[in-house]
């Protein structure tokens, strides 16, 4: 799961969410949590960022894709 690899970047991204917003202030909210999981990454060793960028990805695509039910929603 993304809150393993991702802590901190999961609990913002889930904070933005909890106070919802705009369908931009969203798409805003789900690039920040791209932008922080690919930072980390970059921070990863290069045996471990080998899949945690693909890891970011897919969960960047997952919450572009479901997030709007819990967008708003604490």
């Amino acid at each position: 799961p993304p809150e393993m690899r991702f802590h901190a970047a999961c609990n913002e991204h889930d904070l933005a969410y909890a106070f919802g917003g705009t369908p931009a202030d969203r798409k805003s909210a789900d690039r920040q949590f791209l932008k922080s999981m690919k930072l980390k990454s970059a921070c990863a060793p290069w045996y471990k960022s080998a899949y945690l960028y693909p890891s970011a990805y897919a969960y960047y695509a997952s919450v572009r894709l479901f997030g709007w039910r819990y967008w708003g929603k604490s």
